[in-house]
């Protein structure tokens, strides 16, 4: 059993032992899941994502990296056991820390290519189904809807389960989400459960985002940067209710909250066949065959069946909680709720409104969620009414000698998610005192606190600036396994109980309240307080740093280096970008404590923080998990005969494409080179994302060589991290302005990024020129 770094290394030797090769080929994937899963669960993504490359270049002809046959998988069900073990992540319901999408995603496609390749047949389920599991489904609803119409034209029709976790594809983002083919899909669940199947028909012109100009974003009523900070909101509710996420197909899976789309998109290109869907790049739920003969289905085994098939017959059927993502079902059944508030007699719950959808508590706290964002149209003042009638209602009919009347309705008991929801509704409303006052009364009630509970607590009292007191509050509630009795740390699942209200030691903290911590160290300009609790973060608190803390970082060296006369990022202002750049003004937080950021003192550990974080990330993140990787930076290709040695050479070097592309082994590769490396990584936890690689760009545009943006963008394809639009803009906003780098070479990175990203997806001049002018529409546009 793995459950720290430093056991990693001892099991990923394993696989190049002489008794791993002494196993048939079954016990080889039965053992790499195993590994896998471990990997995943210790979140040590380098011997994670080495582990794929080693079965990717391991080939069954004896030609691969490794050059053995012993070693190498080729059978359809051993890739399904990978696949399987990929996307068998369990965690906390709701919670930040998760294998980045970008890796996980990655390594689902290098293994897909590697099938490809050696022809593995893909005549059952078992490398079909793990693909919809939530871990490995596409995020983009196209690429989920042609997942689905691939498995359909192989013979294979989709379960409920299946439509399932596409629908909560569709609705998962807002305004981005086509409303319209979820609820076909839901009329689908609904036709399965009943023993029959359809054609199914939606819609794919969905205007992703990204394709928007930054300039024309407002016009369209799209936010500059998307809404990365609300959806990041909605991730931290996201999954079931309970103490552990559910796998596909449970009962316990609810739908993702943050559908309140009321866009629905416009349905105009269907295609024929589903085979000349898959070819296509954009497809249409309309395209699915419909239900095949029975003598042309596949028969599975029974043991198959029962694993795809899940009966719900009762009121609580989670898919039948679909609905109350509809804006106007949720928003009239609220109004309903006000006037029963402003009418109620308080008798035992006769009048409370009947829902419409099957009661339960998974329903209700979806419900809240729906409303979340819902700012003008549900204060919170209904929101804290209702709550408080929610749980007068349960205390009355609890002390009842008798079931209530027929026509009395009493909703569930509210639960501790539920509250948790109502804390969140809080404080998008700005009312961080009325969070505190809730937090209260879960104490006093006895309710088991978990993580998320006190990272909403933090993110109150650091709106309220009492960043002291929230870290107090973390001290008490944290669990260390080090120090403290296994006993005292509480279920979720717990009793209630209102003798023991504040449980010392109780909850087992992640890095997300640090973040917030973190975060709002650095709005107030406390930059040595946010590397001095990072320091702190595994030896006092146990926890590790994920890549949001490492952002947060990037972000509190560069301005601390700025507000000591480091950098050129004092010339911005004068350009008028702002904070959009590299420079910011000072919150009014600092300036009602009278800090001075020209007086600001940027050494960490004696060094400046700009340059500390660049050692950070280049020598013990990228050099460390990626050890004698070396990828050429597009600004700085060489030609003639320099270039031709550099290339003949450096065989090291990767250029334009990423590793989930890279079927064949780069040259001179080795298995396990940075895991089994004498000097470790110190940071296998850590992957690149887009935010990260945005303030790694900003930071090296302020403080450090221009150029150097180029290597950034060759990690970010190497990663398989898209950036967004707006970081490209950024980095080309740096590049462009830089006298030093000649037309020609700017020329040759847009070509590549084309090539990388497709026509369109690249910003233009105009979209440069708006963002040098931070974001104003109107102005001269200036380069330094």
């Amino acid at each position: 059993m793995v459950t720290n770094h430093q056991q990693v290394p001892y099991l990923a030797s394993q696989l190049l032992s002489n008794r791993f090769s002494a196993l048939d080929e079954r016990s080889r994937s039965i053992f790499l899941s195993r590994c896998i899963q471990h990997f995943i669960k210790v979140r040590h993504y380098v011997a994670l994502r080495e582990t794929i490359e080693f079965i990717a270049f391991s080939r069954p002809d004896g030609t691969g990296g490794i050059g053995e046959k012993e070693r190498s998988i080729w059978r359809e069900g051993s890739f399904g056991r990978i696949l399987e073990a990929l996307g068998s992540e369990r965690m906390r319901s709701g919670r930040k820390a998760s294998t980045p999408k970008e890796l996980i995603h990655s390594l689902r496609d290098l293994l897909l290519a590697v099938m490809k390749q050696r022809q593995v047949p893909r005549t059952s389920l078992v490398t079909y189904l793990p693909l919809f599991s939530p871990a490995l489904i596409p995020q983009d609803s196209r690429q989920a809807i042609q997942l689905m119409v691939e498995m359909t034209a192989a013979g294979f029709e989709p379960k409920r389960q299946v439509l399932h976790q596409v629908m909560k594809v569709l609705v998962r983002k807002g305004g981005m989400g086509d409303r319209e083919a979820a609820d076909k899909i839901k009329q689908e669940i609904e036709r399965s459960k009943e023993g029959s199947m359809g054609e199914t028909a939606g819609g794919d012109n969905i205007e992703a985002e990204d394709t928007v100009p930054l300039h024309l974003r407002e016009a369209k009523g799209k936010g500059v940067e998307g809404n990365r900070d609300r959806l990041e909101d909605e991730e931290l509710f996201e999954g079931a209710e309970g103490s552990e996420g559910r796998a596909i197909g449970s009962p316990g899976t609810t739908l993702s909250h943050s559908a309140t789309s009321d866009q629905p998109l416009v349905i105009d290109n269907p295609v024929e066949t589903a085979a000349s869907t898959i070819e296509t790049t954009s497809t249409s739920l309309s395209q699915l065959p419909s239900r095949p003969p029975l003598s042309s289905r596949r028969k599975l085994p029974s043991r198959s069946r029962r694993s795809i098939i899940i009966s719900s017959s009762s009121s609580d059927d989670v898919y039948s909680t679909t609905q109350i993502f509809d804006r106007s079902i949720s928003l009239a059944y609220f109004a309903q709720l006000r006037h029963y508030l402003a009418t109620s007699t308080g008798r035992r719950g006769l009048g409370f409104p009947q829902p419409p959808f099957p009661s339960s508590p998974v329903a209700w706290s979806a419900l809240f969620q729906s409303v979340a964002y819902e700012t003008s149209a549900v204060d919170y003042q209904l929101l804290i009414a209702l709550l408080k009638k929610l749980d007068s209602l349960n205390e009355l009919s609890g002390h009842a000698s008798s079931p209530p009347a027929p026509t009395g309705y009493i909703p569930p008991r509210p639960t501790l998610r539920l509250r948790t929801i109502v804390m969140h509704s809080l404080l998008i409303r700005n009312r961080p005192r009325e969070l505190l006052t809730l937090f209260q009364s879960i104490e006093s009630r006895g309710l088991p606190i978990d993580a998320t509970v006190l990272d909403l607590l933090v993110r109150a009292m650091c709106q309220l600036d009492m960043d002291k007191k929230a870290l107090r509050n973390l001290v008490h509630y944290e669990h260390l396994p080090s120090l403290h009795d296994p006993t005292s740390l509480v279920s979720l699942r717990s009793p209630p109980s209102p003798l023991t209200p504040r449980r010392p030691h109780s909850v087992r903290l992640d890095i997300v309240p640090f973040n917030t911590l973190l975060s709002h160290y650095n709005q107030v300009s406390k930059y040595q307080n946010v590397y001095t609790l990072f320091k702190s973060l595994e030896a006092k608190h146990e926890v590790r740093p994920d890549i949001a803390t490492i952002s947060i970082l990037l972000d509190s060296a560069r301005y601390a280096s700025t507000a000591a006369g480091r950098g050129w990022g004092l010339e911005l202002e004068e350009m008028g970008a702002g904070p959009m750049l590299g420079n910011r003004s000072r919150s009014k937080k600092s300036l009602k404590r009278g800090i001075e950021q020209s007086v600001v003192d940027d050494k960490w550990d004696g060094i400046a923080a700009a340059k500390r974080m660049e050692k950070l990330v280049w020598e013990e993140i990228f050099g460390g998990n990626w050890q004698e990787m070396e990828l050429e930076n597009p600004l700085e290709g060489r030609g003639g005969v320099s270039g031709w040695l550099s290339n003949r050479f450096s065989s090291n070097r990767s250029g334009s494409t990423s590793f989930a592309e890279r079927v064949e082994p780069p040259p001179s590769w080795r298995p396990f080179v940075s895991t089994l490396s004498p000097l470790p990584p110190l940071y296998p936890d850590i992957y690149p994302t887009d935010p990260f690689l945005r303030s790694l760009i900003l930071l090296t545009g302020v403080h450090s060589s221009i150029p150097l943006i180029g290597r950034i963008i060759a990690w970010a394809r190497y990663s398989n991290v898209q950036p967004s639009r707006y970081t490209l803009c950024l980095a080309l906003l740096y590049i462009e302005g830089d006298a030093g780098i000649q037309k020609d070479r700017i020329d040759k990175l847009r070509k590549w990024l084309e090539t990388w990203l497709g026509d369109g997806s690249v910003p233009d001049q105009e979209e440069i020129a708006w963002m040098r002018r931070g974001g104003r529409v109107k102005g001269t546009p200036e380069v330094r």
